[in-house]
């Protein structure tokens, strides 16, 4: 039995659904008898390449031809239709890509058309082709015989020789929406007589990733599988894609730091038997979605998938901060890399969603940074409620109240977000880049004392003078400065003092034995090394050389 893909296959322009632009161009070289004779069809796959160029060539060949509205009754519209006519030729470039298969075409194309008055080639995959086959194909390209079209039809535009793609009249084909994919299937469903639940027609789309030909083939598949009747279920026990409220329960789990909730449900996730693989890229897609309902402040046409899930979509996308979704698309992203090498999908799932949920449990950078976002909302909403409440004051005795100064937010002034917690994310900064593994070094006995009015007081025991002096260095200077604003998020200067610290004793203890002053061991080096000590200042210049000030004789 012919399948629903083939069957369905629309058999004239106004039967294609999307392709607005190119069906309206050959519609018009059609109707105007400006046909050209080669055309390079570019689009993923399913998007209908093929199936206009069969329109085209049904609409060329028909016994009333040319016309926009082939009658599908004659000889040429029947055998095309059915793939068997003689006047339209197929091939796969993919098998077909050797220059003996070029020199063959080369002799067929010379005969004339057998029933309709055009001889139409299709070339599917043309970027398979071998540069020697395009070179034997580029004159028949240019200069073929009367009534004789050539459509390349590929999936990798930039794999076709320019020279070839100069000879061509190029259309692009976008992939068409889901409102689009699932009016197909409607169409089909009505044509069919199959009972279809639309939410289950909604996800078939959603699953095809743009190309109808997908589409119909899952739908044709869940027709068998359940006798006539489609039903969202049928949908994910066939597809084994995860169920949408199973995608919004995880998202919600992120959205609330409930890293107890999101393992609930990779519970439930294991027990229906589905793919956790799938799962994350449908999480991935989700999560996406939510960033672009974030950006443009609705969700696009593209998203409705049903009206309850767009509203919900909108929702969520209000709860759940846009770094956070970022963050978690980050996480998922690497845990499907990790699984494609050999790690188990439910572990890496697991661990995703965790980390995702709970920023205490990711040591980088960037959940670092979370948790600072995080605490200055926290912070501002305490100053934001402050400021709303009434004052206890009566009015009058406003003027000559005292001014309350606020407590300091942490003993001995100390931030709420500790430097202690910023530091460990500067060094992480300052090891990146050129020379950054050097400076980190250096900044290695390097202890942070303070950060108050956006200065950093790095403490440094006495025993280290060199690396003060190395830190103090312009460059050096300069990208720990940048590293402590990308981090803090703000300018933040630097002040470095010597102090002795508990373990200079041990410090001093070791050079006594080895019988070393830092000085003297750096003299050492410089004298093995021919060396030069470009942080000491320059030799002060001789009074009696100085030369004397103008005017003085």
């Amino acid at each position: 039995m012919t399948s629903l893909y083939r069957r369905h296959r629309p058999q004239t322009f106004d039967e294609v659904v999307g392709q607005a632009p190119i069906v309206r161009t050959m519609k018009n070289a059609v109707e105007h008898d400006k046909v050209h004779h080669a055309y390079l069809f570019v689009g993923s796959r399913g998007t209908g390449k093929t199936s206009i160029a069969k329109i085209l060539a049904r609409s060329l060949n028909c016994v009333n031809g040319p016309t926009l509205e082939p009658c599908g009754e004659c000889e040429s519209c029947r055998t095309i239709a059915a793939g068997t006519s003689l006047d339209v030729i197929e091939m796969d470039a993919a098998s077909n890509n050797s220059v003996d298969d070029i020199r063959d075409l080369r002799e067929k194309v010379g005969f004339a058309p057998a029933v309709g008055g055009w001889k139409v080639y299709i070339l599917d995959e043309a970027h398979m082709l071998s540069t020697s086959a395009w070179n034997a194909f580029l004159k028949t390209l240019e200069e073929p015989p009367p009534n004789t079209i050539f459509v390349l039809a590929t999936t990798e535009a930039h794999k076709v020789l320019p020279t070839i793609v100069d000879r061509c009249h190029r259309f692009d084909f976008r992939r068409p929406s889901l409102a689009e994919i699932t009016t197909v299937l409607k169409r089909i469903a009505d044509a069919e007589q199959i009972e279809a639940d639309e939410r289950a027609l909604a996800m078939i789309a959603r699953s095809a990733s743009g190309s109808f030909r997908d589409a119909i083939g899952t739908l044709d598949q869940l027709v068998t599988y359940g006798d006539r009747t489609v039903t969202l279920e049928a949908v994910l026990e066939v597809l084994d894609v995860a169920d949408a409220d199973l995608i919004f329960g995880a998202t919600d789990a992120l959205a609330e730091h409930d890293p107890g909730a999101a393992l609930e449900r990779v519970q439930e996730l294991a027990d229906s038997g589905r793919d956790p693989v799938q799962f994350m890229r449908d999480l991935t897609a989700h999560l996406r979605q939510l960033v672009v309902v974030q950006t443009l402040g609705e969700a696009p046409d593209s998203f409705s998938v049903t009206a309850d899930q767009t509203a919900r979509l909108e929702t969520q996308s209000r709860v759940l901060p846009q770094a956070e979704a970022v963050r978690a698309i980050d996480l998922v992203a690497d845990a499907l890399a990790a699984v494609k090498e050999g790690s188990d999908a439910r572990i890496q799932l697991e661990v995703a969603l965790l980390k995702a949920a709970r920023p205490r449990a990711d040591a980088s950078v960037e959940a670092l940074l979370m948790r600072i976002e995080q605490l200055e909302r926290a912070l501002d909403g305490e100053v934001v409620q402050a400021l709303a409440e009434p004052p206890s004051t009566p009015v009058d005795d406003v003027a000559a109240a005292p001014t309350p100064v606020p407590d300091p937010p942490g003993p001995a002034g100390e931030p709420v977000v500790g430097i202690e917690t910023l530091w460990p994310a500067v060094l992480e900064r300052v090891r990146e880049g050129e020379g950054g593994e050097m400076l980190a070094a250096l900044l290695a006995d390097a202890r942070p004392a303070s950060l108050e009015a956006d200065e950093l007081v790095l403490e440094y025991p006495q025993s280290a003078s060199f690396s003060k002096r190395k830190i103090a260095d312009p460059v050096n200077g300069e990208r720990l400065a940048d590293a402590l604003k990308l981090v803090a998020g703000h300018p933040v200067s630097v002040r470095i003092e010597l102090r002795d610290r508990p373990d200079d004793e041990e410090v001093k203890a070791s050079k006594v034995e080895s019988g070393l002053s830092e000085d003297q061991a750096i003299e050492r080096m410089k004298d093995a090394f021919d060396a030069e000590d470009l942080s000491e200042p320059g030799p002060e210049p001789d009074p009696e050389e100085a030369p004397e000030p103008e005017g003085a004789r």
